[in-house]
């Protein structure tokens, strides 16, 4: 970038930030707003309710921030066309079980993830989540979900979903002990590690790297210290 631009740049962010800036100005800045300047726009004041939609359709990065700002409303969003808005209203508690339904399916598999660490989402959209083909979705809904269905994740065939199941808050502690001492759920099919090689695949020797909870394994290492910072006011059992 030339100097010249940086400059011009620079100006148009400040002016953007600038409370002073009146009203028609603003305007004009959100003609040619880029997703930095639309960022400083999102954050104004003053920004009416009319500018606030005009933003969001113009630049969809700041439909996000809008609408956590509370900005925006369902009635100002297409989650079609506007799916990080949606999502982080869906977010706030904002009761759309449609776009909840619509965005379960998304094929775009961080929408599907963001959205699984909504709460208060439709029964029906959990059951979607968790038999979501991409682990990330899975384990980022059990890192958030309800005892209920943590119990449920806590014997996923995925390692990394019962990771995060275990670090839940909502895990009850009979079921982080029986995760613990191995005591619990048969043992994982997959983890990461299987997860990077071709198959058929044979770990061998097993898995054992520290910092993970691996297929045929009970967590081990800085996994259990993991799980025991995640629970500090719960009596787990000490496993070395």
């Amino acid at each position: 970038m030339s100097c010249a631009g940086w400059l011009a740049g620079w100006l148009a962010g400040w002016l953007a930030a600038n409370g002073a800036l009146p009203s028609e100005l603003v305007d004009r800045l959100m003609e040619v707003a880029d997703a930095d300047i639309a960022a400083d726009l999102a954050r104004r004041t003053d920004l009416s309710h009319a500018q606030a939609v005009a933003l969001a359709s113009r630049v969809e990065e700041s439909a996000a921030w809008l609408a956590y700002e509370g900005r925006l409303t369902t009635a100002d969003i297409d989650p079609a066309a506007q799916p990080h808005a949606a999502l982080a209203l869906l977010c706030e508690r904002v009761d759309n079980p449609e776009w909840a339904r619509l965005l379960a399916r998304d094929p775009v598999v961080e929408h599907r993830e963001k959205l699984a660490a909504c709460s208060g989402l439709p029964s029906d959209v959990v059951e979607t989540l968790a038999v979501d083909t991409d682990v990330r979705v899975v384990a980022e809904l059990a890192l958030w979900t309800t005892p209920g269905v943590a119990a449920r994740l806590a014997g996923h065939p995925h390692a990394e979903v019962r990771r995060a199941a275990a670090a839940d808050l909502a895990t009850l502690p009979p079921l982080l002990a029986a995760l613990l001492t191995g005591d619990g759920p048969p043992p994982a099919q997959r983890c990461l590690v299987c997860d990077r090689e071709e198959t058929p695949f044979t770990q061998s020797p097993p898995c054992t790297t520290p910092s993970r909870w691996h297929c045929g394994t009970r967590p081990h290492g800085i996994a259990v210290k993991y799980i025991h910072a995640a629970h500090p006011d719960k009596a787990l059992p000490r496993i070395r």
